[in-house]
C-alpha cells in the first residue's frame, strides 16, 4: 500500500463517536489499539480501519490487518462469521 493512500485511510477514521452511533452505542466510548486490553473490553468501540484481510490456510477465524488513526498497526481475528 503506498504511503499516501494509508495517510488517506487514517485521516478517515473517527476520533470522536459521531452523533447518529451515539444512541446505539450507548456506555461505549471510541478508542484506538493502544487502550485495548488483553480479554474483553466490555465498554470500548475501536475506532479503526480494515487494512488487508490477511490470508491463511484456515479459514476460521478470519483475520484482518487494522490501522487506527495513531498509526498503530494489530491483527483482528473473526469467529462465527457466517
Amino acid at each position: 500500500m503506498k504511503t499516501n493512500r494509508l495517510h488517506d485511510m487514517v485521516r478517515s477514521i473517527p476520533q470522536q463517536m459521531p452523533d447518529s452511533m451515539a444512541s446505539m452505542a450507548g456506555q461505549c466510548r471510541l478508542v484506538d489499539i493502544s487502550v485495548l486490553n488483553n480479554g474483553e473490553n466490555m465498554d470500548c468501540m475501536l475506532s479503526a480501519k480494515v487494512v488487508n484481510k490477511v490470508e491463511r490456510v484456515q479459514k476460521i477465524p478470519m483475520c484482518f490487518l487494522l490501522v487506527d488513526g495513531k498509526h498503530n498497526f494489530c491483527v483482528m481475528s473473526v469467529y462465527h462469521y457466517n
